[in-house]
């Protein structure tokens, strides 16, 4: 089957009249399906996403330090649902430092594609839900079946209030700046839902290949459901022979 109309041949390059990208081209740091010389779409990933293994490696160091620290917590609350509730010191330790890794991770993307800032506020980070598609991420915690799957940022979205919408970020600003006073919405659940945010976003940074490598963090989360990418929003790898390209990343409009 054929899901392509007609192409037009420019400047010795083959540009599908479909679609936004020329072959080989993607964006900085920007996970998204590639579609191969069989008009075939493969798994989203990061295009020359070996080159990323380094910081890829750090970032799963991270990210296992956070699933550790959670873990400990849960040897002390029980996990279920009627839980979720439940605060405490470490469990504010946990948030911060998912928040704060989230924040790490929304200013790479921002910086790789030319959008560059001295201070960065909510209003900048919600840029990335539109490139990233991060409101259709879901996500559940395989250790931990009782808890229902999470949409970290299922109400994220620019129209709206980009640090109030999101109740778990919203928490960790509450309890950073004023902790005595706010110390309860430093919650389990608020945690629970960073940490997989902060999951989300490094799958939508670099694919699911490329997380996949590690087993211990592919078998603590489940990816539930995901962005289902229009062909026009697709790489483009490989189209035939005589017109292959190799990768060039491009900054992303935001």
């Amino acid at each position: 089957m054929r899901y392509f109309s007609s192409m037009d041949i420019l400047d010795d390059q083959i540009r599908l009249t479909w679609s936004s990208f020329t072959p080989g081209q993607y964006y900085h740091k920007v996970a998204r399906p590639v579609v191969s010389s069989h008009w075939q779409n493969t798994n989203h990933m990061l295009p020359l996403r070996h080159d990323a293994q380094p910081e890829v490696l750090t970032h799963q160091t991270h990210l296992r330090t956070l699933i550790g620290l959670l873990d400990r917590i849960l040897l002390v609350v029980y996990p279920s649902r009627d839980t979720l509730s439940t605060y405490g010191y470490e469990i504010r330790n946990l948030l911060i430092l998912a928040c704060t890794e989230c924040e790490t991770q929304w200013r790479a993307v921002l910086q790789a594609n030319g959008y560059v800032k001295e201070h960065y506020s909510t209003n900048d980070y919600v840029r990335l839900e539109r490139v990233l598609r991060l409101r259709e991420y879901e996500v559940a915690l395989t250790r931990y079946p009782s808890f229902e799957p999470i949409r970290p940022f299922g109400s994220w979205h620019a129209a709206g209030n980009p640090t109030q919408d999101l109740g778990w970020y919203n928490a960790y600003n509450a309890t950073k700046h004023n902790r005595n006073e706010n110390i309860p919405k430093a919650s389990l659940g608020n945690a629970m839902t960073a940490l997989c945010a902060c999951w989300a976003v490094l799958v939508a940074q670099y694919g699911g290949p490329v997380l996949g490598d590690a087993q211990d963090i592919r078998e603590y989360f489940d990816l539930k459901a995901k962005p289902k990418w229009d062909l026009s929003e697709s790489y483009i790898f490989h189209v035939c022979d005589e017109h292959f390209r190799t990768w060039n990343a491009v900054s992303c409009p935001f």
